[in-house]
């Protein structure tokens, strides 16, 4: 919805004009129907855009229950950072009970799309999730994977590739400063 965007955004920026705080814009979308005017409305205000992406094609298409969900997503995160820059545009997954079984084929997407981190994130017990998932069974695979794929990822940053896994960079940051 653009026009409510933009409302908000020019709303708060004149809030800003006598607050003068720093003030950071994030858009969560699926990428899917960036057009160009949002996407010069978020250049304008170096809004970030934050979408999901759950990893390879055949997880994220599942997850998504569309065989074309990766692509276009894809296609949106590439549209996006052509016109708001490469480091504005970020993606966010979910682990899901098939994502669990697949730690460095997620992680070798991210890296494989361009991506300088990833935030391994767990199913939350709500809503869908809630009733249909074995949640003991769910939380110890996801333990293994993200051993898995935090280990890998350390392995990438020891061979010259860096990359973060941004749950464990919040920790880190929290108990060193």
């Amino acid at each position: 919805e653009y026009d409510l965007i933009k409302l908000a955004i020019e709303e708060v920026e004149r809030i800003n004009k006598d607050e003068q705080r720093n003030i950071t814009y994030v858009l969560c979308t699926n990428c899917i129907n960036l057009n160009s005017d949002i996407l010069s409305l978020c250049k304008s205000y170096n809004v970030q855009i934050s979408t999901s992406l759950d990893g390879p094609e055949f997880i994220h298409n599942h997850n998504r229950g569309r065989i074309d969900s990766y692509s276009k997503v894809i296609n949106g995160i590439q549209n996006a950072r052509t016109y708001v820059g490469y480091s504005n545009v970020n993606a966010l997954m979910t682990t899901s009970t098939l994502g669990v079984n697949y730690p460095i084929e997620i992680v070798d997407e991210y890296v494989k799309l361009g991506f300088r981190g990833i935030f391994l994130r767990a199913l939350n017990p709500y809503c869908l999730a809630s009733e249909n998932e074995n949640w003991e069974d769910y939380t110890q695979k996801f333990i293994d994977f993200y051993k898995t794929a935090f280990l890998y990822i350390i392995d990438l940053n020891k061979k010259g590739v860096f990359f973060v896994e941004e749950f464990a960079a919040i920790i880190l940051r929290k108990m060193l400063t």
